[in-house]
């Protein structure tokens, strides 16, 4: 299997993991929008974050919620190095046919997945976790929209996590059909 070979770790439940849920722009109810020609963690980009937060109704304090905004960007920076990371380690480049944050759509059943790595010439894609990874609903989410992409299209979505995978996630990407590896 190469570069996607199957590695099987850990053992944690998701309830052990106490965190709010939140997007890596700030969102708290993990719908992901990228705002346009806003350079995350500008002036300009809290704002339209701040403005979007409010417009979903969101009932933080702005202290708050900066405090979660400045956590979030921290975390999207960090994610961001591990991916480019990883990429250049297995020689995921552009000169490859690999870009980063791809969108796929399957326009059978219209599911869409921004994924961190994909090329489209080979029609793969990876989808890259940092830090203890656990199935919660979000990550069962994007999960099963995976599944359905693979099961509608010819593209191969494989999942790798650089650090900690809990057994019940794992088990479901066995369940979907999902590869997977862990560890750098």
């Amino acid at each position: 299997m190469g570069l996607f070979e199957r590695l099987q770790f850990s053992d944690m439940e998701a309830d052990q993991v106490q965190a709010k849920k939140t997007d890596a722009h700030g969102a708290e109810d993990g719908q992901h929008t990228r705002p346009q020609n806003k350079s995350a963690g500008s002036p300009e980009h809290r704002a339209q974050r701040w403005e979007e937060y409010q417009e979903r109704g969101g009932k933080w304090n702005k202290d708050r919620w900066d405090k979660q905004y400045d956590i979030n960007m921290q975390q999207a920076n960090k994610a961001n190095k591990a991916v480019d990371s990883y990429a250049a380690k297995h020689n995921l480049t552009e000169e490859t046919g690999w870009k980063k944050e791809t969108t796929i759509t399957d326009t059978t059943s219209g599911t869409s997945r921004r994924l961190d790595i994909a090329n489209s010439k080979t029609n793969e894609a990876i989808e890259h976790k940092t830090g203890k990874q656990y199935l919660s609903k979000d990550i069962l989410s994007e999960a099963e929209r995976d599944a359905k992409i693979m099961e509608n299209t010819d593209w191969e979505i494989r999942w790798h996590f650089d650090d900690y995978a809990s057994k019940p996630l794992l088990s479901k990407l066995d369940e979907l059909g999902i590869q997977y590896t862990i560890g750098n």
